[in-house]
């Protein structure tokens, strides 16, 4: 996964720089059409025939996970019926991305944050508790993610995955708590999953303005443009009468 850079202390008090991994989609395959794949975060987004392929396995969806659409209930974004409060009501897509809520505007989606320790997580299966609410401090760059340890590997054999459905059968899913735990204790190899980073959150904000920048900018200089040709226009057109009779009688 691509590595961003930030900072953590231990126990031991001092400060060391560690890198966090982001998730990569998976996908989901036809029984019939073994050659596509459709980029999914986990198999319940697969229909009953298609399978389910791991991110360890494929590399065949072209979007960050921070592109990937998710759905709506209650009135706002959401990844699944986990994290609707009645647990039904959910809608896939309408117009929520893993980074966005509203078709890929400035508007970031929001996620669930336990209450008994702020942890932003992907949903309310995260907590530990029933205790969770949906937190507008809670943006993608701040969403702690579990990973998938590959089973009978060395420890360090692990892809990061949103939830035990983006594991695959040779895998064990370990949730973002019980990593957070293990960078706690000072376990090795610290592990640390996001769900995306402070620069693809930002993205979409960013090509937002740049389109409004290009745009003032075009009317200012057609505003420019069009005062200097009205002020050659003025300096090529013919005298007014009154100077035309005082040329005259001079």
């Amino acid at each position: 996964g691509r590595l961003g850079q930030k900072r953590h202390r231990p126990a031991s008090s001092f400060i060391i720089v560690m890198a966090f991994q982001l998730v990569r989609p998976g996908g989901c395959v036809p029984w019939n059409d073994p050659n596509t794949t459709k980029c999914a975060l986990t198999k319940k987004e697969c229909s009953a025939n298609e399978s389910f392929v791991s991110a360890d396995k494929t590399t065949a969806c072209p979007l960050a996970a921070a592109d990937m659409q998710i759905g709506r209930c209650d009135g706002q974004c959401a990844t699944g019926p986990d994290s609707c409060r009645t647990g039904s009501g959910f809608e896939p897509g309408r117009g929520c991305s893993v980074s966005n809520s509203n078709n890929n505007s400035s508007a970031p989606t929001f996620y669930t944050s336990c209450r008994r320790d702020g942890l932003c997580v992907w949903d309310a299966l995260e907590c530990r508790s029933v205790l969770a609410y949906h937190d507008e401090q809670c943006d993608c760059s701040r969403v702690h993610i579990g990973a998938c340890f590959l089973k009978g590997r060395q420890e360090a054999s692990f892809y990061c995955a949103v939830s035990k459905d983006a594991c695959g059968d040779d895998a064990l899913y370990v949730s973002a708590h019980a990593l957070l735990e293990r960078r706690q204790e000072n376990i090795s190899p610290w592990i640390e999953c996001r769900l995306c980073d402070e620069e693809k959150r930002h993205m979409s904000g960013r090509v937002v303005g740049l389109i409004i920048c290009c745009l003032v900018g075009m009317f200012i200089a057609i505003r420019i443009y069009t005062k200097i040709e009205r002020s050659l226009t003025w300096k090529d057109a013919a005298p007014p009468v009154w100077e035309t009779e005082k040329a005259r009688k001079k």
